[in-house]
């Protein structure tokens, strides 16, 4: 009970921290949250590029640091059979490894938050 209760009272912590950040982006104007969901969009394409080959592919000759929210229509739509495939061809393993991992991260995080588990 004493790790739950920690675990609780960290994250009410991390809420209360960063409280004054969320509460100033109340009166941000529509021009700011735009330029934000830019940037934040931006930055997600540069790492989906930089860090998966199906991505790579996926998105191949979009420039991450000229994209605009009007050019997300233009993205390629993905579908399930491409992510099947795609996971199926990872020659390093790697798609596979991080399922895993996220697999058993995630079951360990149920087990621990289960009261009947222990």
């Amino acid at each position: 009970m004493t790790t739950e209760l920690n675990a609780m009272q960290a994250r009410a912590a991390l809420v209360r921290e960063r409280l004054p950040e969320h509460l100033d982006r109340l009166g941000w104007s529509t021009e700011r949250i735009a330029a934000h969901q830019r940037d934040a969009l931006r930055r997600l394409l540069r790492t989906a590029i930089d860090h998966s080959p199906f991505h790579a592919a996926r998105l191949h000759g979009v420039e991450p640091e000229r994209f605009e929210l009007s050019d997300l229509v233009s993205l390629p739509i993905m579908t399930k059979a491409e992510m099947i495939a795609a996971y199926d061809d990872a020659p390093d393993g790697s798609m596979r490894a991080r399922s895993n991992h996220s697999s058993q991260t995630h079951s360990a995080r149920l087990a621990s938050s289960n009261p009947r588990s222990t």
